[in-house]
């Protein structure tokens, strides 16, 4: 009986553990990149729409991409969308906090928000940032 009850644990930690994702495997990260190339590419010819129907296909293969996810943030900042941006390029930061990019975005976007202390607040917390901000 003990014998039954061990092998029945061992299935399940196996099953468990072999519905845990250990993220994009690199086909599907190469196919990925080609959606975010081709967002990119959308991007530099300012239509943000495509760009970001192009960027959701990388985003459904990889949903924790900081890269992606503060892309999607500055393609909603260019369309004026900007609650929208400041959602998304926050969520970037949070999952990538030495993403310095990042937070200079969020930073920017707050400030187009007119959200001055909060945007004051980030550079003190991330100094070496508005460094060349303020050198403008």
């Amino acid at each position: 009986m003990q014998k039954l009850s061990f092998l029945l644990s061992l299935l399940c930690l196996n099953f468990l553990l072999g519905c845990v994702s250990a993220g994009p495997t690199e086909q599907e990260n190469i196919e990925a990149n080609a959606h975010a190339q081709v967002s990119q590419s959308h991007f530099d010819e300012k239509k943000y729409p495509e760009s970001l129907s192009a960027l959701d296909r990388a985003l459904a293969i990889d949903p924790e991409n900081s890269s992606y996810i503060m892309s999607k943030g500055i393609i909603f900042y260019k369309m004026g969308l900007l609650d929208d941006a400041a959602s998304w390029v926050s969520r970037a930061c949070s999952i990538h906090k030495a993403f310095p990019e990042c937070w200079n975005n969020l930073a920017v976007i707050l400030n187009a928000q007119k959200k001055y202390p909060e945007a004051l607040k980030m550079a003190e917390e991330h100094p070496q940032l508005y460094k060349e901000l303020f050198q403008l």
